[in-house]
């Protein structure tokens, strides 16, 4: 994501559909959760592909334990996710870190009530949205400690408590939450972490490297098998940005998504007039080739690009009706070659309650934001990931329902 400068975050937003493509599925009829059958995601044993939204900020509950940006009342919780949806949506990303898990106590023992995360998993099953929850993030932001993670933390801090301004380390916390929602449908796969990448306090020269790859690949085996077998029904990523970050460079990305983890993921940002990324080494375009070696599919969870963009991919200083347009064509453009050469979903950075070009949008975090269908309309909003692919209008809608005895 874009490293916030302070404030809220204000969005901007993609007209997105499920798609239905032909591969072979091998996941029984009836099964709600998301599975895979090789580089292909599957639903009820059809292959599912998945478009929508991140917002960081859902879980910053009014009142709640902690919150991130600015607190998002049940009205905008409400009004985001009906927006997402009628622009198409089918998924949302959001935080699920141990900040907003809501201890009613801080003594021993300390009891969580989950009502940041149940409310969000709740409202969105009701719009017929999955949630891709993310369990940490590598920066500081919105979380507790002064520091972001680092080599230390993948080397074995992860499994230490008290560490990183939380209470329970981060494995257990990770367990505690996957236990807790392992029977939620609703839930598309578990992201361990936001922009995972193992930098060293010094810089990465080829034998830190190295280490780095290791410890990465280590934290990404030991977490996904120990959510895994907390939760056997959902998948996990990493959740890294894969541009050539520390341990994860070149043929690094390959060995560290080559264990344990389902899903491979991305993070398209900087390049708006390149549809498909690829520098010959550390972009989309390989880690593409890289995850279909493995065959497994990938991801890009994050895609954003400034709401004043001009039509050279430059930004231009100011966010108008030609500068959306330009934003909503680049937007197609790299959608299109996404699902046209194998990703299995795509996730705009960001969406929220604020217009595109409103003035919480353009004080601050880079004018990502996709404003909402109701206000100073953002062509964004049209961009049909059906359209875009080319793969004709036939969908699948996996359905996001839970039993009622199932739900915590």
């Amino acid at each position: 994501m874009p490293r916030r400068v302070g404030g809220a975050f204000s969005l901007v937003v993609v007209a997105l559909v499920a798609l239905h493509v032909s591969t072979p599925a091998v996941q029984a009829k009836g099964n709600p959760f998301v599975g895979a059958s090789g580089k292909t995601l599957v639903v009820s044993g059809h292959p599912w592909r998945f478009v929508g939204f991140n917002d960081y900020q859902l879980t910053s509950m009014p009142n709640g334990a902690y919150f991130c940006g600015r607190p998002t009342g049940n009205d905008t919780l409400d009004s985001v996710l009906e927006d997402a949806k009628r622009s198409g949506a089918t998924a949302i990303r959001t935080w699920f870190f141990q900040s907003f898990y809501d201890l009613d106590a801080r003594g021993a023992p300390a009891r969580a009530t989950w009502n940041a995360f149940d409310r969000v998993l709740n409202r969105a099953t009701a719009y017929g949205l999955k949630v891709v929850p993310v369990l940490m993030n590598e920066w500081q932001d919105c979380e507790p400690s002064a520091a972001d993670k680092g080599l230390a933390f993948y080397q074995g801090g992860f499994m230490q408590a008290g560490t990183w301004g939380y209470p329970l380390s981060f494995m257990d916390y990770a367990t505690t939450v996957a236990r807790h929602y392992a029977k939620r449908a609703s839930i598309a796969f578990w992201q361990i972490g936001n922009e995972v990448e193992a930098h060293p306090s010094s810089s990465c020269d080829p034998p830190t490297e190295s280490v780095a790859a290791q410890a990465l690949r280590g934290f990404a085996d030991t977490m996904t098998a120990a959510i895994t077998r907390a939760d056997p029904n959902h998948l996990v990523s990493l959740g890294t940005i894969g541009g050539g970050q520390c341990g994860l460079s070149g043929t690094d990305y390959q060995y560290v998504n080559a264990g344990r983890v389902g899903i491979c993921d991305y993070h398209d940002y900087g390049s708006p007039t390149q549809a498909m990324p690829d520098d010959g080494y550390n972009r989309l375009a390989q880690r593409i080739a890289q995850c279909g070696l493995l065959d497994k599919p990938i991801v890009v969870t994050e895609s954003g690009i400034p709401a004043d963009v001009g039509p050279t991919g430059l930004e231009v200083g100011s966010v108008t009706a030609a500068t959306l347009q330009s934003r909503a064509a680049f937007f197609r453009a790299k959608m299109t070659a996404a699902f046209s050469s194998g990703v299995s979903g795509y996730i705009l950075w960001e969406k929220e309650q604020d217009a595109s070009n409103s003035s919480e949008n353009a004080v601050d975090h880079g004018l990502y934001e996709i404003g909402p269908n109701s206000l100073d309309y953002d062509p964004t909003n049209g961009v049909s990931a059906a359209a875009a692919t080319g793969l004709g209008a036939s969908r699948h809608r996996a359905s996001t329902a839970t039993p009622a005895s199932a739900r915590p």
